[in-house]
């Protein structure tokens, strides 16, 4: 009984797998809907609302690049990756087609068959192109006045634009090391076109990161960016420019603005850095005065090196009195300027050399001595004459001896 059961059931599976089969290439099966895929029909099934950034995205579809996607920040939309079409706001245009995306400027439709927008090409001087429009070949015209836009009640066609505007930027301001702050940005679309894939760039300030992704705008609407602030414990200490710039996916319309950030010492910098920075340097400088006073002493000249001894004795006074006010900030930048004005000292040192005109005494001096010598060693030594009267006063001195 049990044997007729187990091939009974391995039969009822071997039949729902060829239905299965079946409705896999006669386009009847249902499958649930699974991210931006909603297969209805085979393996392919239709193209979701949604859009994407990546293949990875579109499962077994392929991401293609569009103007504007409706949701979010995506830049592209699914399609079956055979499709050679370029996509605009979810219209798909055919190979080698131009697309009028602003009164000056236009994309075409890769003539290799890949889906993709090339561009943003310019019209030339004195040309315009008619927006949303699209042609076979290049679609700058010469401009007219019938063409071009009027605000007195001319007749004329207003010509659209797309443009994003700043609302809201950010403001010079001080952070410690160590510490998280937020800031807002808010932007505009105060053009005639949706913005898709809108974006925040800051440049300057390696501490600096843009938390909110890029968004498509709607005509008319505000978005707000939000940035994170947080130096590190090993941030330099001083004031940061930064250049921010918003720009939008397929147009040359962008929003700029600039600010500064002023990085100041957190506590444990103050303790371990600063104060025994302070301390080091006032024990340098002591050395340094004796080691110039005795190189002084030895002839050498030391007027440049005494002179910048005199400023870091001046700055070490400085950093004391910021101490003092606990304006750490200004202690660490003026520790930075003692520190080099110690690199030089020591440069300054180093190449110092005795007077020239010492070692010529000094020569004079061993010069005269040996004159000296020479002139007494002339003066006594006996003549000739007085050599021989001597030579023969031991003569008879001998011959009585010998006697």
């Amino acid at each position: 009984m049990d044997y007729r059961l187990s091939i009974l059931l391995a039969a009822a599976c071997l039949l729902l797998l060829s239905f299965v089969s079946r409705g896999e290439t006669t386009g009847n099966v249902s499958i649930s809907t699974q991210g931006n895929i909603s297969p209805s029909t085979g393996v392919y099934g239709y193209v979701a609302p949604g859009g994407c950034n990546s293949n990875a995205e579109c499962y077994d579809y392929k991401c293609f690049q569009d103007f504007l996607v409706p949701s979010g920040n995506k830049t592209g939309r699914c399609d079956v990756p055979a499709t050679t079409k370029c996509f605009h706001s979810g219209t798909g245009y055919s190979t080698g087609t131009y697309y009028c995306s602003a009164n000056t400027s236009y994309y075409r439709c890769d003539t290799g068959g890949n889906g993709s927008w090339t561009g943003a090409f310019s019209c030339s001087s004195g040309q315009t192109c008619s927006v949303d429009s699209t042609s076979s070949s290049a679609p700058c015209s010469t401009s007219s006045p019938s063409s071009s836009s009027s605000s007195s009640g001319g007749g004329g066609t207003a010509i659209k634009k797309a443009s994003v505007q700043l609302v809201s930027g950010i403001a010079g301001f001080e952070i410690y090391q160590e510490e998280d702050v937020n800031k807002t940005v808010i932007v505009k679309n105060n053009g005639d076109y949706v913005l898709g894939n809108v974006y925040l760039d800051i440049q300057g300030i390696p501490f600096a990161s843009v938390l909110t992704g890029s968004s498509e705008i709607n005509l008319s609407k505000n978005y707000n960016f939000t940035v994170s602030f947080m130096p590190k414990n090993s941030t330099e200490i001083r004031t940061y420019p930064a250049n921010a710039t918003v720009y939008t996916n397929f147009t040359n319309t962008t929003a700029n603005f600039s600010f500064t950030v002023k990085v100041l010492p957190s506590n444990r910098t103050v303790s371990e850095s600063i104060i025994p920075a302070y301390a080091e340097y006032i024990n340098l400088s002591l050395e340094y005065e004796k080691n110039v006073t005795a190189l002084e002493k030895e002839g050498h000249n030391l007027t440049d090196a005494r002179a910048i001894l005199t400023t870091i004795k001046a700055k070490m006074q400085d950093i004391n009195q910021s101490i003092s006010k606990k304006d750490y900030f200004s202690a660490a930048s003026q520790i930075s300027e003692v520190k080099v004005l110690f690199d030089e000292l020591q440069k300054t040192i180093s190449k110092s050399e005795k007077p020239k005109g010492t070692d010529i005494i000094i020569y004079l001096a061993v010069a005269a001595a040996i004159l000296v010598a020479v002139i007494l060693a002339y003066l006594l030594w006996p003549s000739k004459q007085q050599r021989r009267v001597f030579q023969g006063q031991q003569y008879s001195q001998a011959a009585v001896i010998k006697q």
